[in-house]
């Protein structure tokens, strides 16, 4: 598959789920809800930046400046995993 295809097929499955103010679920809805692999990252807003603590892989958290370049990124993993 190629990069573009993963890119998009990662952009159709990701889903943004708000879980209170400043904090929000990255999940994967190709994955069933009742599968915990579903789940990618935890994104939390903390001293003006938001920051990605990883779920389904071993990753150290990482801050961004903006939920949209967060989001981004979890997006660009999930594509690679897809690989």
């Amino acid at each position: 598959m190629s990069n573009d295809r993963r890119s998009r097929a990662a952009e159709q499955h990701t889903q943004l789920i708000s879980v209170g103010p400043g904090a929000w679920c990255v999940c994967d809805a190709s994955v069933p809800e009742n599968d915990a692999r579903r789940l990618i990252a935890y994104l939390e807003r903390v001293d003006g930046h938001v920051e990605v603590v990883w779920v389904h892989e071993r990753r150290p958290p990482v801050r961004f400046e903006s939920l949209t370049f967060a989001f981004d990124a979890v997006r660009d993993v999930l594509a690679g995993m897809r690989s």
